[in-house]
């Protein structure tokens, strides 16, 4: 939809089949700026690498994005996307994000974006809802950045909200939800952020998760002073940062990603030529 004085509203609509050569993205629409920048092929024909790509850089007050996926039986694609996700000051207009993934059976998907930056003063609402089916697996990551640290620009101001819901089987299986009001002493206190600046989650589902993936995962290391907890529940890894460092967070999600997956999908991790650039 064209832009109007409420904001932008776009929407990108995707699936995905298991065909005889691989994985192959079989149908694709969209309205307004909102797109698949590129679809990538680095460790053959079995893995889809989609980049996604937000044309105007930045969400504003008004904006409502939509993002929906199929993912056909057996089929794997690997999203992310080619810059931070920015979310600017509002002038007090609300911005919404809705991501609806399916993933059918013994299908697998990873959702790996950049981190997301909210700007002082953003209205920002993001939310997040994956089905999955029988033998279905999915891996993702969250990296929220509030304010920019080193610009010197805090987040003193503004609100952001944001929630995941995993349903396996139509089952509720996790609902995961936050909210950050940058006046609230949750921000501040002991029990909350703690003044830090940038959280992020990490959550892993699948049938074939073990124990023992828990001492292996526990024991790599952070790259800065951070604050790191892994847990395992019904078939639910989630691990969680609390820091100062967006990279030291990335890194340390991409070193359990390359942990993780060649115990869930069978082979070894292969970082998004993207991230390079």
């Amino acid at each position: 939809m064209p832009e109007t004085a409420k904001g932008w509203h776009a929407s990108l609509s995707l699936a995905y089949d298991r065909a005889a050569r691989g994985t192959v993205l079989r149908h694709k629409s969209h309205q307004g700026p909102l797109r698949v920048q590129k679809v990538l092929y680095p460790e053959g024909e079995d893995v889809c690498h989609t980049l996604l790509l937000h044309p105007p850089g930045g969400i504003v007050g008004g904006d409502h994005l939509q993002v929906q996926a199929y993912l056909g039986e057996k089929a794997h694609v690997l999203f992310t996307n080619p810059g931070a996700n920015k979310w600017y000051r509002s002038n007090h207009r609300q911005a919404r994000q809705q991501v609806r993934l399916h993933v059918g059976p013994q299908a697998a998907l990873e959702w790996l974006p950049q981190e997301t930056i909210l700007f002082d003063q953003c209205q920002a609402d993001m939310a997040m809802e994956v089905e999955l089916e029988p033998g279905a697996v999915m891996m993702g990551w969250d990296i929220l950045c509030f304010g920019r640290r080193h610009s010197g620009e805090a987040y003193s101001q503004g609100q952001a909200r944001s929630s995941l819901a995993i349903r396996r089987g139509g089952r509720l299986v996790l609902l995961d939800r936050a909210r950050f009001d940058a006046q609230e002493p949750v921000m501040k206190s002991q029990t909350g952020l703690d003044g830090h600046t940038v959280m992020g989650t990490l959550v892993a589902c699948s049938e074939a998760l073990k124990k023992e993936m828990l001492a292996d995962c526990r024991s790599i290391p952070v790259r800065s002073q951070a604050r790191t907890g892994i847990t395992l529940m019904d078939g639910i890894f989630i691990a969680r940062i609390l820091g100062d460092s967006s990279e030291a967070a990335k890194l340390w999600f991409t070193a359990i990603w390359h942990a993780l997956r060649p115990q869930l999908l069978g082979r070894p991790a292969e970082n998004p030529r993207i991230w390079r650039t």
